[in-house]
């Protein structure tokens, strides 16, 4: 046990005081603590296994069971946005009120404020960080007009800019395996989006290796300058959004409602046997949660068969951009767990039955 791990079971213990459907704290903590963003531990295989994390509204996050059993590895997530979106007066620039802290607990600025001065093929962008009390610290930096933009302003926090508006803000992939959380906001002036991003482990800032946004035109792009497969699966009245990014070695989802849960994993830690490697859930007014799987199938995969766990569900796949097929299943219970897929089987492109499990 460690100080973190105290101020976790505290934190939780104090905001689920007063609500009658407990969450157990010592399960949140196994279950992955925060919800967290990073470094995607692996996904193990198969049949998932449904567990709650801090928190009783919003999406919460799933981890993975091996087949053969043992000990999963909780999974990680992208936080919701903690900051305070605003509308922006000035066109070229945007202010980022995070109340002084990064996740609730780091202290750090009250406000970043971001702003462009574009002249020719440059960009100068003048960042000014406000913490009451102190004097503000100004930062200037020039940059390529219509380029992806990002800095490290120190060891927790980061600002940068990517080169078109973002219609959905779909992740930061890092390797630190501390919480992160972000947010983003419109640069219309040069038609750009500036985002921020706050680690809790020191260091955490130089980890980034880019960003995942979905453009206006429909297209899933990082930062990197490569487009992602991705693809849409209506289901149970939602719409989700599917990429499959290797450049930036990340698979995730986002549901257009409930909030906007978002989640990813590596595609590295996917193994061959994986098939549906993790997801989401979130607990509706009367108390029923629902909860959500994905993952992929080899291009070419067709004639899919999906067992479905007892109680309300269902499942879908479709085509990714990128040839791969997805497949996305959903249930609803009462309970804060348990399996959603009990067997999957298809035809791969070669014509050979793969069934799971084995």
């Amino acid at each position: 046990m460690n100080d973190l791990e105290d101020r976790l079971r505290a934190d939780f213990q104090q905001a689920t005081a007063g609500v009658e459907d407990q969450v157990n704290a010592e399960a949140a903590l196994l279950a992955g603590q925060r919800v967290r963003s990073s470094r995607r531990i692996g996904a193990t295989v198969g049949i998932t296994a449904m567990a709650a994390v801090a928190g009783l509204v919003g999406w919460t996050v799933l981890r993975v069971v091996p087949i053969t059993g043992g000990v999963p590895a909780p999974m990680q997530t992208m936080s919701a946005v903690p900051s305070t979106p605003a509308t922006p007066s000035d066109p070229l620039s945007t202010t980022f009120e995070i109340d002084g802290l990064i996740n609730g607990t780091l202290p750090t600025y009250d406000s970043i404020k971001v702003g462009v001065k574009p002249s020719g093929e440059e960009v100068g962008v003048t960042v000014t960080m406000a913490k009451a009390g102190t004097q503000p610290v100004v930062r200037d930096f020039t940059t390529k007009a219509g380029s992806y933009w990002y800095v490290a302003l120190d060891k927790h926090l980061a600002i940068g800019i990517v080169p078109e508006r973002v219609v959905h803000w779909l992740g930061v992939e890092a390797d630190s395996d501390k919480a992160v959380v972000s947010g983003e906001q419109p640069l219309d002036g040069i038609g750009a989006t500036a985002f921020w991003v706050g680690f809790e482990k020191a260091g955490g800032s130089d980890t980034v290796r880019g960003v995942i946004w979905e453009g206006g035109d429909g297209a899933v792009r990082d930062s990197l300058g490569t487009e992602a497969g991705s693809a849409r699966v209506p289901l149970d009245g939602d719409e989700y959004l599917i990429y499959r990014d290797p450049a930036l070695d990340s698979l995730g989802i986002m549901a257009s409602r409930g909030g906007g849960g978002r989640y990813s994993f590596r595609i590295s830690d996917y193994k061959p046997s994986d098939l549906l490697a993790g997801g989401m859930g979130r607990k509706a007014d009367d108390g029923t949660w629902t909860w959500v799987q994905f993952g992929t199938l080899p291009p070419g995969s067709h004639d899919i068969k999906v067992g479905l766990d007892s109680g309300e569900g269902e499942w879908s796949s479709a085509v990714m951009s990128d040839g791969y097929v997805v497949l996305m299943a959903i249930n609803h219970s009462k309970s804060k767990g348990g399996n959603i897929v009990t067997s999957i089987s298809y035809i791969d492109a070669n014509g050979k039955l793969v069934h799971y499990p084995k």
